[in-house]
């Protein structure tokens, strides 16, 4: 039996333009996440809050196959797929090569390559343990 893999965001930014991090599979950085900024966890308007949650594979009608988000209080229909800024979002967590320039939107870019990079380190599993750490595990755990 295949051990589930652990996913980790470190968030590197948090502002009112979006929270940006860094996503590790079994501490593997893989690519960088775009979430909307901390609005107290409101729905399709708010980053997923710190904490660990548990993620399964899902069908998206919009994006296909993914993984969502589950048991974040409040909320549901959380899922990791592609896109550039938070106008993109609604919630959710976006996925990225690399951040887009300075001057340019905050946002993340080759968010497919990334999708696919995701979906790809994922292959054979049907869920899997996520952890969210703000501003770098130590202050997760402070």
């Amino acid at each position: 039996m295949q051990l589930e893999p652990e996913v980790e965001i470190v968030r590197l930014e948090e502002s009112p333009q979006g929270t940006l991090g860094a996503l590790c599979v079994d501490g593997q950085l893989l690519c960088l996440t775009l979430e909307p900024p901390e609005r107290q966890n409101r729905r399709d308007v708010s980053c997923i809050p710190a904490g660990r949650y548990r993620c399964a594979r899902t069908v998206s009608p919009r994006f296909g196959e993914t993984f969502a988000v589950r048991d974040v209080p409040g909320r549901s229909g959380i899922i990791f797929h592609g896109g550039n800024t938070v106008a993109d979002t609604r919630g959710c967590v976006l996925l990225g090569e690399r951040f887009a320039p300075p001057g340019a939107a905050r946002g993340v870019q080759d968010s497919r390559r990334a999708v696919a990079a995701f979906m790809e380190a994922l292959r054979g599993h049907d869920a899997f343990r996520l952890t969210i750490h703000r501003r770098g595990p130590a202050a997760a755990a402070a």
